[in-house]
């Protein structure tokens, strides 16, 4: 059999294997799945990572989603703001989340200095909350096609 991809894989295996084993075919999905999981876990999560651009944080908005994004972000590793709106983007601190509340409430807006996962690690905060709106750069770790 010459190369077989992932798609026909999954398509072939379950008839390959019903006259054999109805059992392993209803779990087959699982299989798949725990194989997916784990393929993920293991792979260098370095290999996948790319800068998101086009984004703004604001006083309106002070969170920033990437739940949505695609690729999925599996993990955010930077977040830089431009001040100046000029293209030279600074590097923002990672805090903890409790820390950052009890230190800065959101009524008193400045120029923000860290960052925090809001939530889930797709939903980040910045503090203090911002004045003005800046433009955005997030360096993260995608899921691989």
């Amino acid at each position: 059999m010459g190369e077989v991809s992932y798609s026909e894989l999954l398509r072939v295996v379950p008839i390959w294997l019903y006259a054999q084993n109805k059992t392993l075919v209803a779990e087959m999905p699982n299989v798949i799945r725990q194989a997916q999981e784990e393929l993920m876990l293991r792979l260098d999560h370095d290999l996948f990572q790319t800068i998101i651009t086009g984004k703004t944080v604001s006083p309106a908005t002070p969170l920033i989603d990437l739940t949505t994004e695609d690729p999925k972000v599996m993990e955010v590793r930077a977040l830089r703001l431009d001040y100046n709106r000029v293209g030279n983007f600074t590097p923002l601190e990672r805090r903890d989340l409790e820390y950052l509340t009890m230190l800065y409430a959101d009524a008193r807006p400045a120029r923000p200095r860290f960052w925090a996962e809001y939530g889930n690690i797709n939903t980040l905060k910045v503090f203090p909350a911002p004045q003005q709106a800046y433009p955005l750069e997030i360096t993260v770790n995608v899921q691989p096609e």
